[in-house]
């Protein structure tokens, strides 16, 4: 079976900078177990997979060397760019996601080189209480946390988030799929 796969770098402007992200091409979608199985093979952070849709948009979706994923945003601009390369899409494009519709801009400058934009779902956190957990997990005071797609803490300065040194094993025994930390505004 020949399976066209390309490797892109998204957020940034050089090669072997930014965040790696395989796309797979397929006419349609094949069983979970391939799509698992190449995503173990590529063994990136994800490897994405959108699919032709009778309505013109696509359907995409992200799996990790272990698993599938609700929502990847690196991996949804490499889509965007490497559909856009092969003359898939011309300016636009609309992902069916998991996490809803995404899209996608594509634009080229007048040196050749191609921008893409995402309209990215909004999902505004929920207050909740700091926890002891939270702050012995980050090693640092947290003014605020809340929940949206992730547990988001907001701490003091953005040098305290360029400095934080977490303990992995503490964020791991959260209840929550990732830890998003940030600056107080």
């Amino acid at each position: 079976m020949r399976i066209p796969i390309v490797q892109l770098d998204a957020f940034t402007d050089r090669p072997f900078g930014g965040n790696p992200a395989a796309v797979a091409f397929f006419d349609q979608s094949p069983d979970d177990s391939v799509l698992q199985a190449i995503a173990l093979e590529m063994n990136l952070a994800e490897t994405a997979f959108p699919i032709h849709r009778p309505d013109g948009d696509w359907d995409l979706r992200w799996f990790t060397p272990r698993v599938e994923v609700d929502l990847c945003g690196h991996a949804t601009l490499a889509s965007a760019a490497a559909l856009a390369r092969e003359g898939l899409i011309e300016d636009k494009v609309t992902f069916h996601t998991r996490s809803g519709a995404l899209v996608c801009r594509v634009t080229t400058s007048a040196d050749g080189k191609s921008a893409v934009t995402m309209d990215f779902p909004s999902s505004p956190a929920t207050p909740r209480e700091v926890s002891a957990d939270l702050v012995s997990a980050l090693g640092c005071d947290v003014l605020a946390a809340g929940t949206s797609f992730d547990l988001v803490a907001e701490l003091e300065s953005a040098e305290t988030v360029r400095d934080l040194d977490p303990d992995l094993d503490g964020v791991v025994r959260m209840d929550t799929r990732a830890v998003v930390v940030g600056e107080a505004w």
